[in-house]
């Protein structure tokens, strides 16, 4: 897959602009609220998962209120 490039003729503001509707929001992640990041890898650690991808699938698997919305 190439890679997209944002058009040449674009002013600084209208390329972050371009660059912030095109980035891979897939590379980002969310910053949780300090109590609950503790508790998170508290449980990550105890449930001795190495990645939070596994551990993301697994309470979305576990969990009953998440599991009925999906």
């Amino acid at each position: 897959m190439t890679r997209r490039k944002p058009p040449e003729d674009l002013t600084e503001e209208e390329r972050k602009q371009w660059v912030n509707v095109f980035k891979n929001r897939n590379l980002h992640s969310c910053k949780l609220p300090d109590d609950l990041e503790e508790d998170y890898q508290s449980w990550k650690i105890w449930a001795n998962i190495s990645s939070d991808n596994q551990a993301l699938r697994r309470l979305i698997a576990t969990h009953p209120e998440i599991k009925h919305h999906g």
